[in-house]
């Protein structure tokens, strides 16, 4: 199924997916997120995001990005209907911009059409 398109952002190909974000009384908020396979976490959503919907605070935990530093990192817990599935997952506050990482995209073949407009497919397997 396609969850995505591959977009040229400042002449960098951006592959771009759909989310939708559920906080703990059922609002939902919908996402615009890069995924980013150097990511092995589920999602990452700005601060403000986190807030907005009120998203349980779980722990600070200490992430490594892609630089190799380190930054304390407030993690939370959501649902997200992501590929027409409902996982439950932990989300960590950083960045300006959402993230979808690796660890949504497990038990599941992801295709990249690595050109502008490329699709980005996502197939469920059975493990």
């Amino acid at each position: 199924m396609k969850i995505g398109s591959v977009r040229l952002l400042n002449g960098f190909f951006n592959p771009q997916v759909g989310l939708d974000v559920f906080g703990p009384d059922g609002e939902a908020e919908s996402f615009t997120a890069t995924l980013d396979t150097g990511f092995s976490g589920w999602v990452a959503l700005p601060e403000s995001a986190v807030n907005r919907l009120s998203l349980p605070y779980l722990w600070t935990d200490k992430i490594t990005l892609a630089d190799a530093s380190e930054i304390d990192a407030d993690l939370h817990v959501a649902q997200v209907f992501f590929a027409d599935r409902v996982f439950r997952v932990y989300v960590i506050s950083v960045g300006a911009a959402p993230m979808v990482g690796t660890g949504l995209l497990r038990n599941a073949g992801l295709t990249l059409n690595m050109v502008p407009e490329g699709d980005i497919t996502y197939t469920p397997i059975s493990a």
